[in-house]
């Protein structure tokens, strides 16, 4: 009896001295200087460049965490068009991976002449150490050239 006993307070000991590394782990990890949304991994700020063929943009994201593998993203930005100032708002989408996602969602982009709004369909990789790749396709009305134009651009930027 008293082996039967002992054993289940070495096995308790045991237990309790992992859940405390455990508890010092996550600490560290919160306490890092990275900041982590909860649960889900991914930083939820971030700042990037964009260029979209005659678009050149700098633009503040700000990330929803939906489930482990899906995000909602929200942006603004301010840049170009030809030489034309021009403020952008985006709301996308992304599903996938740890690292890697397909983006869809849709963008408005407010200039002199006018608005543009469009459709976004891409790739987009969030590095480990904070690194932000995009490679959209944008399907937006083209007020002088017809109804529908195609825009391949790209992204890249930090999240924190």
């Amino acid at each position: 009896m008293k082996k039967l006993l002992m054993i289940f307070l070495a096995f308790q000991t045991l237990f309790c001295f992992s859940q405390t590394q455990n508890l010092e782990s996550i600490e560290k990890l919160k306490n890092d200087s990275i900041a982590f949304s909860d649960k889900t991994g991914f930083r939820k700020n971030q700042i990037y460049f964009e260029s979209d063929m005659m678009i050149f943009s700098f633009n503040y994201e700000r990330i929803k965490p939906l489930k482990k593998n899906n995000i909602l993203a929200y942006s603004i930005g301010a840049g170009y068009f030809w030489e034309e100032p021009i403020i952008s708002g985006k709301l996308t989408y992304s599903m996938g991976g740890s690292r890697h996602f397909f983006e869809t969602g849709i963008v408005t982009y407010y200039y002199t002449k006018g608005l543009l709004g469009g459709v976004i369909i891409g790739y987009r990789y969030h590095g480990s150490k904070g690194w932000i790749l995009r490679g959209p396709i944008m399907i937006t009305n083209n007020p002088d050239e017809g109804p529908v134009w195609f825009w391949m651009g790209f992204s890249i930027g930090y999240s924190f």
